[in-house]
């Protein structure tokens, strides 16, 4: 297991990531809508594991729905 105090690192120094454009960049600063969010949401696989919240999914989608 991984203790608090572990002096591992991750090596990515030979990763190639791409950058952004500028336009790309700008564009994470754009609000986005709650219909957005909702057909996001509606479009994920309710099967997967739960997120810190405890909550899969599925159940945000059937929350989503009342």
């Amino acid at each position: 297991m991984l203790s608090e105090n572990s002096d591992w690192k991750a090596n990515i120094g030979r990763l190639q990531l791409d950058q952004l454009s500028r336009q790309e960049a700008e564009n994470l600063e754009i609000p986005f809508y709650e219909v957005e969010v909702h057909f996001a949401l509606m479009d994920m696989n309710g099967n997967k594991a739960p997120g810190p919240d405890g909550f899969t999914v599925a159940f945000g989608k059937t929350v989503g729905t009342l």
